[in-house]
C-alpha cells in the first residue's frame, strides 16, 4: 500500500520588495499636426453637442419619470488612462477589445469636457511643449450608442412581434456602488415608463458590477427603452440545457439501510431543478431544500438536480452498487431555479435566484463549502473578445463577496447537442470528424456561465464503454479518457485555459437508421428522481455530470485540509490532475512540453489541466512530494520561495516532474477590456540567490501586462516550464510544469520561485491579493524523495 504522507510547508524566503509606483499615463500611439489636431478638435465639439441635444430631447420626454444618462463612447486607437478620464469629467464605465470606453457624465452640458479638448486643440503657445492634454491624442472620435448595439442575442434571433408583451431583461451600464440609489430611481423610472403602456419590473439585480431588471415590456415601447442611455444590453431571457435517459437499477433490499454524514461534514450546494428528498439513496444526506420559483416546491420535477446530486453526494455510485456500500460522506443542500421543463422562473433573474440562494445557504450552514452549477445558456456561446456574460459574472460577484467563507463554485462546461440529442457537428451516418470537431467548431466553445473565472470549469470524458443495449452500434470517443464528443472547449475570457479540469461525463452512440443518438448504458450512473416506477438508478450523460464528481471530490478533499481556502482546494485538485497521455488522433500529435504555444493552446483549451485524483490531492508519498503555502500579498509586488530540492532529482534517470499550480481570487468587472483587477504569475529560477532576484526585481520600474516578467539578467536563470507564462497568466487557476528526461549536472539544490501580483484597473494600496501555490516534485524511482527534502526544509528552518 502507498504510504499516506502529509504535505510539506512551502519555505517562503522573501515577502514585498522596495519599487518604485507604477506610472499612471496614456501612450497614444500616434500625434497629430497642429491642423489636424484643430479638425479633430472641432469633430469631438460638434459631435459633443449633437449629444447633448439629444440628450435634451429625452429628458424633455421622459425627464419628469427617469433622467436620462448622458452615457457615449470615446473610440480610441491605444488604451487611455482613467484618470485622466475623471479629470474630464467623465466616468469609465467600460472598456472594450479595441480599447473604446463607455463613459458617464454627471454634468449634463460636458463643461469640463469640452473645455480639455479646447484646450487640446488650440494653438501651442512658443512656451510649451506640445499640446495640453497629451493623453487625448489617443482619441479617435466619440459618438452615441445607438440602439441596435444594444440588441441581445435572443432577441435577435426572435424579435419581438407587433403588440407582443414579452419578458426581457434589460441590463443597466454599472456605476459602481457609490451610485447605488441613483441606479435604483433609474429602475424605478423605468418602471413607471413600462406601467404606463401596460408592462412593469418584476425583479431586479443589483449587483457589485453590473445592474439587471427583468420585466414585461410593451413591442410599443421597446425602442425607447433601448433609446435610454443608461441602458447597456436588452434580450430575452436565458434557456438551460437538461437532457436525461432513463435506466433501471437495483433493488432497495439489496442496498440496506443508508446512514446519516458526520454533523460536521463537509456541505455541496446543488443550484439546479431541485431533489427528490425522498430518494432512499440521498434523504439521509439531505441538509436542507429551498425553492426560488414562485408557486413551486424545492421537489425535483425534472429529473436532473436529482441526477446531480446522486454523482455529487457519491462520486463513483458504479463502485458503490459493485461493493453494496453506500456510506455518505457529505451533505447536500439544494435550491430549486429550475421548473420541470428545465427553464428559469419566467419573471425571475436568475442572478437574483443565485444570489438569494447563496445568501441564504451560506448564512446559515457553515459547512457548505461547494456551489454546483450544472446548468448553462446554449444561446450564450463565447466568442474571442466579447465581455463575461451576465451568469458568470454573478458568479465570481459571489466567490469574492464571499471569499472569507471559502465558497468554491464548480461549473459545467455545457453539452452540445441540437434538440433531438444528435449531434449537429458530426457526420450523421459515421461520425465522421470526431475529435477534429473539438479544435475546429465555433458553436462549440462554453456557454455561460462557465465562462466565470473563479470557477472551476469542468468538460466530459469518455468512460470508454460499449453499448450494452446496441451491440452492434459504434460509440463515437470509444476508449476511456477520450474527449467526450459532446463537451464543449476553450478559451474562457481574454484567453483563459477554459475549461479548467475533466471528468467522465459519457458518450454518444451511431445507430444504423437512427444516427448519432444517447444510449442510456454508455454513461454515468446516478439516482433516478422517479425511483418508484423506474429503479433507484439511471444513466446519464452531459458535462453535468462531470462537474457534479468534481464537486464531490472537492468537498471530501476539505474534509483532509478543513482550514484550507477555497484557492488551496483548486490549486491541489489542479495540482493533482494529469492529461490523459493516450488520445484520439491528431490529439496524440498535441505536445505540451515540445509543441508551440498554438499547440499548448488546443490542448488544454479541450482538457484543461487533466483529469484530477483525490489521493495524489490528499497526501504525498515517498516519491511524490507536495509543498504547499497560501498567504496575501500586496499589488505590483513578488514573493520569493525557495525549493528544496535533493541533486538525486537532476541527475537520476527516468521523467522527473517538478509543477508549480497557483490559484487565486481577484475582483473582475464584467465591462472591462481586461476582466481580471489582478493578475499572477510566477517564475522558477536556478543557481540564484534570494537577494539577486530581490534587487533585480526592484529594479523593475512597472510589470508588463503581456508578456513574461523576467528581469534581463536573469534570463540565463530562469526554467523554461510548460505550458509558457503569457499563456496561463491570462487565468485563475495556473499550472506550469518542468518535465526533465534527461541527466541534469551542477545545478544547486534550492530553486527559487518568484510569485508576482499584477495591479491592472484596480487601484487600492490597502486591497491583499489571496492566493495559494502548491509545488509538487515527483520521480518515478525516488523513494526517498520525502524523506530528502523534508530532512533539507527541517535544516533550512535551523538555520
Amino acid at each position: 500500500m502507498t504510504d499516506r504522507l502529509p504535505h510539506l510547508p512551502l519555505p517562503v524566503m522573501v515577502e514585498g520588495l522596495t519599487r518604485r509606483k507604477k506610472k499612471a499615463y496614456s501612450k497614444p500611439k500616434k500625434e497629430r499636426s497642429d491642423a489636424e489636431r484643430a479638425e479633430f478638435g472641432k469633430k469631438v465639439l460638434d459631435e459633443t453637442d449633437r449629444i447633448i441635444e439629444n440628450f435634451s430631447k429625452w429628458k424633455d420626454k421622459y425627464g419628469d419619470r427617469i433622467n436620462p444618462a448622458l452615457i457615449f463612447k470615446i473610440e480610441a486607437n491605444s488604451p487611455i488612462n482613467e484618470k485622466d478620464l475623471d479629470r474630464m469629467g467623465v466616468k469609465v464605465l467600460g472598456v472594450d477589445y479595441k480599447d473604446a470606453v463607455v463613459v458617464f457624465a454627471d454634468n449634463e452640458h460636458l463643461t469640463e469636457f469640452k473645455r480639455m479638448v479646447e484646450e487640446h486643440s488650440g494653438e501651442i503657445p512658443p512656451s510649451q511643449k506640445g499640446a495640453r492634454h497629451a493623453f487625448i491624442y489617443a482619441f479617435e472620435g466619440i459618438r452615441e450608442i445607438i440602439s441596435n448595439e444594444k440588441i441581445g442575442i435572443r432577441l435577435r434571433k426572435e424579435p419581438l412581434e407587433e403588440r407582443e408583451i414579452a419578458i426581457l431583461d434589460i441590463e443597466l451600464w454599472p456605476l459602481g456602488k457609490e451610485y447605488r440609489n441613483q441606479m435604483l430611481s433609474w429602475k424605478e423610472g423605468i418602471d413607471k415608463i413600462l406601467k404606463e403602456n401596460g408592462g412593469g419590473v418584476t425583479d431586479f439585480y443589483p449587483g457589485q458590477a453590473l445592474f439587471i431588471i427583468r420585466a414585461k415590456v410593451p413591442s410599443s415601447i421597446l425602442g425607447d427603452i433601448l433609446n435610454l442611455g443608461q441602458v447597456a444590453r436588452v434580450d430575452r431571457p436565458p434557456k438551460t440545457i437538461i437532457d436525461l435517459a432513463k435506466v433501471k437499477g437495483i433493488s432497495l433490499d439489496e442496498i440496506g439501510e443508508i446512514p446519516s454524514p458526520e454533523d460536521n461534514a463537509s456541505g455541496i450546494l446543488i443550484i439546479d431543478s431541485g431533489i427528490m428528498s425522498g430518494h432512499p439513496l440521498l434523504k439521509t444526506a439531505i441538509g436542507d431544500a429551498q425553492s426560488y420559483l414562485d408557486g413551486k416546491s424545492s421537489t425535483d420535477e425534472d429529473g436532473h438536480g436529482t441526477a446531480v446530486a446522486g454523482i455529487a453526494l457519491y462520486g463513483d455510485l458504479q463502485k458503490c452498487i459493485d461493493e453494496r456500500t453506500f456510506n455518505p460522506e457529505l451533505w447536500i443542500y439544494s435550491a430549486r431555479v429550475c421548473d420541470e421543463e428545465g427553464e428559469y422562473d419566467e419573471e425571475k433573474l436568475p442572478e437574483t435566484q443565485l444570489h438569494d440562494a447563496i445568501e441564504y445557504f451560506v448564512s446559515n450552514y457553515d459547512n457548505v463549502r461547494v456551489v454546483n452549477l450544472s446548468i448553462g445558456d446554449p444561446e450564450k456561446v463565447y466568442r474571442i473578445e466579447e465581455y463575461q456574460f451576465r451568469l458568470a459574472a454573478v458568479i465570481d460577484e459571489l466567490a469574492f463577496e464571499y471569499k472569507d467563507e471559502n465558497i468554491l463554485f464548480v461549473v459545467s462546461a455545457g453539452n452540445y447537442e441540437d434538440g433531438r440529442t444528435a449531434v449537429e457537428y458530426l457526420d450523421e451516418k459515421t461520425g465522421s470528424g470526431y475529435p477534429t470537431h473539438l479544435l475546429n467548431n465555433p458553436h462549440l466553445k462554453i456557454v455561460d456561465p462557465a465562462t466565470s473565472a473563479l470557477a472551476l470549469t469542468i468538460g466530459s470524458l469518455s468512460l470508454g464503454q460499449g453499448s450494452a443495449h446496441r451491440w452492434f452500434s459504434k460509440t463515437l470517443a470509444g476508449y476511456e479518457s477520450f474527449p467526450s464528443p459532446f463537451t464543449r472547449t476553450g478559451p474562457g475570457v481574454n484567453g483563459m485555459i477554459k475549461p479548467d479540469l475533466m471528468e467522465f461525463g459519457g458518450d454518444l452512440t451511431i445507430v444504423r437508421g437512427s444516427g448519432i443518438t444517447n444510449d442510456p448504458s454508455i454513461g454515468v450512473i446516478t439516482t433516478e428522481r422517479d425511483f418508484l416506477r423506474e429503479g433507484l438508478f439511471t444513466v446519464e450523460d452531459g458535462t453535468s455530470f462531470s462537474a457534479a464528481k468534481v464537486s464531490h471530490l472537492a468537498a471530501k478533499l476539505w474534509r483532509e485540509f478543513p482550514a484550507a481556502t477555497s484557492n488551496l482546494i483548486k490549486a491541489l485538485l489542479t495540482a493533482s490532475a494529469k492529461i490523459p497521455e493516450i488520445r484520439p488522433p491528431p490529439l496524440d500529435k498535441l505536445d505540451l512540453k515540445k509543441g508551440s504555444a498554438e499547440e499548448q493552446s488546443k490542448l488544454l483549451n479541450i482538457y484543461g489541466h487533466g483529469l484530477p485524483n483525490l489521493d495524489r490531492a490528499s497526501f504525498s508519498t515517498t516519491n511524490r512530494v507536495l509543498l504547499i503555502d497560501e498567504r496575501e500579498m500586496k499589488l505590483d509586488d513578488i514573493v520569493i520561495y525557495e525549493i528544496p530540492v535533493p541533486k538525486d532529482f537532476y541527475e537520476g534517470t527516468g521523467r522527473r516532474t517538478l509543477s508549480v499550480t497557483l490559484a487565486f481570487d481577484p475582483l473582475t468587472r464584467m465591462t472591462r477590456k481586461q476582466y481580471l483587477g489582478v493578475t499572477m504569475e510566477s517564475h522558477l529560477f536556478k543557481d540564484v540567490d534570494v537577494e539577486t532576484i530581490k534587487l533585480k526585481y526592484g529594479e523593475l520600474e512597472e510589470f508588463d501586462e503581456e508578456e513574461e516578467n523576467v528581469p534581463p539578467s536573469l534570463q540565463r536563470n530562469k526554467i523554461d516550464l510548460v505550458p509558457g507564462v503569457n499563456l496561463v497568466k491570462k487565468g485563475t487557476v495556473q499550472k506550469r510544469m518542468w518535465i526533465i528526461d534527461r541527466t541534469l549536472k551542477d545545478i544547486e539544490e534550492s530553486l527559487k520561485l518568484v510569485v508576482i501580483c499584477n495591479a491592472k484597473w484596480l487601484n487600492d494600496e490597502e486591497y491583499r491579493q489571496r492566493y495559494a501555490v502548491v509545488v509538487t516534485v515527483e520521480q518515478q524511482e525516488n523513494v526517498t524523495l520525502y524523506n530528502r527534502i523534508r530532512e533539507m526544509i527541517r535544516l533550512r528552518i535551523r538555520v
